[in-house]
């Protein structure tokens, strides 16, 4: 009688333990690689992000400060005209800036979706 309760544990149900622990550990390596993978899209998505309003900022820094030298060229004179125009053509340069930022990011996503 012991040797028919050894045998109902036989080969057949260590195969199948064998296999159910290799069917789930393939599934679980599976589920940790998409989830590793959408962690750097997001990762990759937010460090380009950052590094365009970055940009923008420094675009709009650099154009206030242009404005702000040309407003106050001489101590005695206000130069409203030159500083209107710098800040009109900063405008639009941060603009193309902000568009070029906007386009990057598409390709960016387009490249990643078909890879």
């Amino acid at each position: 009688d012991s040797r028919r309760f050894v045998s109902s544990f036989g080969s057949n149900n260590v195969n199948t333990f064998i296999m159910g622990g290799l069917f789930f550990l393939t599934a679980r390596s599976l589920l940790v690689r998409l989830i590793d993978r959408r962690v750097r899209k997001k990762r990759n998505r937010t460090r380009t992000g950052t590094l365009i309003l970055r940009q923008l900022l420094t675009i709009v820094s650099l154009s206030l400060r242009a404005a702000r030298a040309a407003l106050f060229v001489d101590s005695s004179w206000w130069n409203w005209g030159d500083a209107w125009s710098i800040l009109r053509k900063s405008w639009d340069d941060t603009k193309r800036a902000a568009a070029e930022g906007v386009e990057a990011l598409r390709l960016q996503e387009r490249l990643k979706s078909t890879s």
